[in-house]
């Protein structure tokens, strides 16, 4: 939803927010890592949680494919340095 409502806007950046500091790789495993950059067709849903992340991922991977724009997921404190 929320990446069909930026492109119906014509949005450059997707902005999601969340209590995170970013999407994990792992999360809460032994190899867990914030994934920092990352391009869409190297982005896999099916590999986050579909109660957690996996929507946020899908939505990002979605609007970077439709649009070419970007689309970052954080936390609400560092909304300003992430844009």
């Amino acid at each position: 939803m929320a990446s069909l409502l930026a492109m119906e806007h014509g949005a450059d950046i997707l902005l999601m927010l969340t209590d995170v500091d970013a999407a994990y790789r792992d999360w809460a495993g032994l190899s867990q890592e914030p994934i920092d950059k990352i391009t869409a067709g190297e982005l896999r849903p099916e590999e986050f949680p579909a109660g957690s992340m996996g929507p946020k991922i899908e939505a990002a991977r979605d609007f970077v494919i439709q649009t070419g724009g970007s689309a970052v997921i954080g936390s609400l404190e560092d909304a300003i340095d992430i844009l």
